[in-house]
Formats: C-alpha cells, sequence, structure tokens
C-alpha cells in the first residue's frame, strides 16, 4: 500500500493540469501477475474497483510473453475494462520500489504475500456475507435481499441479492434493470465492478486493504444491453460519475446500510478553445444506524478535493461568489442526512458550459422511517433572470452570467422520537 502512495504522491507533483495536482482526480494501485488489484493508494474508488479489469484485458490481449521491463500500455476503452474514455489507465511492470521490495524479500515471498492479502479480504468478505444472511434469515425468513432506485430519465436501477450462509457467497442478480438509453450514463461493466467492491469492502468492519479477493465470493449477473451491460456503441462517459453513484445507493439499500448519497457527483465542465476546466461538486452523505450523514463532502465512487478559490481564481476565467453548506437539505430522522452545498461561480467572459447531474427529479431516499433529501438544483443568473438549467445541460455562457449548483442533501436514517 505504501508503494502505490508514493507512486501517487509523485503523479500529483509531477503533474500540470489542476485536476491532477489540486483535485487528486487519480488512482494508483499494485496488481499481481494474474491482474488482480492487491494493494491500492486511498484515491478514487470508482477507478480502484475498475482498473484490475483493464490489466488483466492487456494481459489477455497482448500475452505475458510479450510484457517486458520498460514497456507501458495505455488504454482508455470501455470494453477493454475502462471506465469511459477521459480516464487514461497507464499499465507498466513494476519498476522502482516492487523490484526493490523483490530483491530484498525474493519473488516467492512477496507472491505469497499478495496471495495472502487476497486471501484474508476473500475470508473477510465471506464472514460479513455470512452474518448478514443469517440474521436476515432470522427476520425474514429467507436470505433474499433487494432494492431499486430510479436515475432521473425513469431508468430503474434493480438488483436481488441472494446469500448462501453456509459458503459466505452471494449472487448480485441485475436482471429488471433498464434498458440502455440513448444518452451518455450507461454503464461499463467495469464500473459496475467498482461499485460493489467498493461496498463489500465499506459492509466489512474488520480493517483490511481493498483488493480483488473480495469480489471472490461473489457471482454477478447483469443482462446485456441494458445500463449496466450496454453495447460496444453506448456512451458511458456518465456511467462513471452519475450511475456508479446511483449503483452504490442501490447495494447499500440492499443491505440497509445507510441511506442515500447525493447520488452523482455533480459534474460542471466549462471552457473555450484556450482552456478547458473541470470540477466536482460535494453534497450529502446518507445517514446509518448510530451516526448522522456528513455534509459537504465527496461520498463513494469519488474521492477528490475541489480546487482552492485562490487557484480557480487566478488560472481560470471565474469568480466564486458563494461556497457554503446548503443548510437543513440533509433528511431527518433519528439520524440525520447530511447537508448539501451551494456553490456559485461568475463568468468573466462568454464560454462554453456542461452540466452532468442527477437527483434533481427524485430525491436521495431516507431508511427505516428517515427522511429523503432535499434534491439538487441548478439555476443560471442571467441579468434580472434566473432559470432553473436541469441535470443535465450544455450552453454558450456570457460575461457576468452566474452559475448556482446546489447540491443533494443525504437521506436520513430511523424514525425520530417526535415523529413516532
Amino acid at each position: 500500500m505504501s508503494i502505490a502512495e508514493q507512486m501517487g504522491r509523485v503523479l500529483q507533483r509531477t503533474a500540470i493540469s489542476t485536476n491532477i495536482k489540486e483535485r487528486l482526480d487519480f488512482s494508483c494501485a499494485l496488481f499481481g501477475p494474474d491482474g488482480g488489484l492487491i494493494a491500492n493508494a486511498p484515491h478514487i474508488p470508482v477507478h480502484l474497483g475498475g482498473m484490475q479489469y483493464a490489466v488483466r484485458f492487456q494481459i489477455d490481449h497482448l500475452g505475458m510473453d510479450s510484457i517486458h521491463d520498460g514497456d507501458v500500455i495505455l488504454s482508455n476503452h470501455p470494453r477493454a475494462g475502462g471506465s469511459h474514455l477521459p480516464d487514461l489507465t497507464v499499465i507498466t511492470p513494476g519498476i522502482s520500489l516492487v523490484c526493490d521490495l523483490i530483491g530484498e524479500y525474493g519473488l516467492d515471498t512477496v507472491q505469497a504475500y499478495m496471495q495472502h492479502i487476497q486471501s484474508t479480504a476473500e475470508e473477510s468478505v465471506r464472514n460479513m456475507l455470512k452474518e448478514v444472511g443469517q440474521r436476515v434469515l432470522e427476520r425474514t425468513g429467507s436470505t433474499r435481499l433487494q432494492a431499486s432506485d430510479k436515475m432521473d430519465d425513469g431508468t430503474e436501477i434493480r438488483l436481488a441479492i441472494t446469500i448462501n450462509i453456509e459458503k459466505g457467497e452471494a449472487l448480485f442478480d441485475f436482471t429488471g434493470t433498464g434498458i440502455e438509453v440513448f444518452a451518455s450514463w450507461n454503464c461499463p461493466r467495469a464500473v459496475t465492478m467498482s461499485a460493489i467492491i467498493y461496498c463489500l469492502r465499506c459492509l466489512v468492519a474488520k480493517d483490511i486493504p481493498l483488493n480483488s479477493g473480495c469480489l471472490t465470493p461473489i457471482t454477478i449477473s447483469i443482462p446485456d444491453g441494458t445500463l449496466l451491460s450496454p453495447s460496444e456503441t453506448a456512451a458511458v462517459v456518465g456511467g462513471n460519475v452519475l450511475t456508479s453513484q446511483r449503483l452504490c445507493d442501490v447495494i447499500l439499500g440492499a443491505f440497509e446500510a445507510v441511506a442515500a448519497s447525493q447520488g452523482c457527483m455533480n459534474n460542471v465542465t466549462f471552457g473555450d478553445e484556450s482552456m478547458g476546466y473541470y470540477d466536482t461538486i460535494a453534497g450529502g452523505a446518507g445517514a446509518g444506524e448510530g451516526f448522522d450523514g456528513r455534509s459537504g463532502v465527496h461520498t463513494h465512487m469519488t474521492n477528490t478535493r475541489i480546487t482552492d478559490p485562490e487557484i480557480l481564481e487566478s488560472r481560470y476565467p471565474v469568480i466564486l461568489r458563494e461556497f457554503r453548506l446548503r443548510e437543513n437539505s440533509g433528511g431527518a430522522g433519528k439520524w440525520r442526512g447530511g447537508d448539501g452545498v451551494v456553490r456559485s461561480l461568475q463568468f468573466r467572459r462568454p464560454l462554453s458550459l456542461s452540466l452532468l447531474t442527477e437527483r434533481r427529479v427524485f430525491s436521495p431516499y431516507g431508511l427505516h422511517g428517515g427522511a429523503h433529501g432535499a434534491r439538487g438544483v441548478n439555476l443560471l443568473k442571467r441579468k434580472s433572470r434566473i432559470m432553473n438549467l436541469g441535470g443535465k445541460i450544455t450552453l454558450p455562457i456570457e460575461t457576468g452570467d452566474v452559475l448556482e449548483i446546489q447540491t443533494p442533501g443525504g437521506g436520513g436514517f430511523g424514525t425520530r422520537q417526535s415523529d413516532k
């Protein structure tokens, strides 16, 4: 894990883009000879769960005999284990610290410990599934869990989980999920795998590294031609930043572990021929039994920072007019959902603006009597006019326009005494 963290620090220090240097929108990890995830730095979950599929694809495609010291493989194809075209996966055999580790302890010892790390994660997930399955069986007479939620366009994500208590295994069945959409939020299978492995790791109370062993006890069924297994030519850029978040809400909702989060990454892009800027905006986290949801945070599949105001305003033609918590946007309950934020940008010259957001139609749901979180709102203020932009739009911006993003709050958990 420390090797992956050092890789990340080098990447951050040598980067030019604010997306890498300031927001830390990248991930670094180590993989075994079979391409399985061994250890990762605490970077972006949506990358880390799916990167192993990109590595495995290249091993199968090129063959291990064709990969040598000094080779660098660059891939971004969603059908080759990628998440979406903007994410470039750079794969190379261990160059420095991995070689030092092997030189100090020997190849056999290093590989044995890699296997041990994966086996420990597998055992932890199996034990968690046995405990959850037994608890659900005693309460309902079945070991089946299920949940569903809808994207803002009405496309449903449906999940049924059947737990084998004896073996500590589970089938994740997404049958009934809506068909592929003529839009950008179709979700590659690798992203679905990322959401599953992330949620499994969250459900394990033991302190274990996230790695491919978490998925060993899991069988996954996703019908082809659906939102979560689209055709080869489907647009998928939004699956990484929108649908992945809704997947986490559905999976964690099936386990009744936590109420829904803000449900997207609140993506904002603006620029022209000379520059471009991309940002994601925090929101409210869902509450769970024994804890309130956090306010003004990135949740689940994203883990980025936000660009410092001084750097934002000095490098880009915008003024940050407001950035605060959106009070009382979190759902009420015995444990409250976290509040979203309000972020306002004023543009100093004409630009093109794109928004890619969710939870502007369907609210983040509460659990066990908790109230829903507030839906998000995207507003454009132009002179005396205030316009609701909806969840997804590309439009020209005029000098002086103000964009105000109000991000969703998280759902509440449990019924308050005053509501009983």
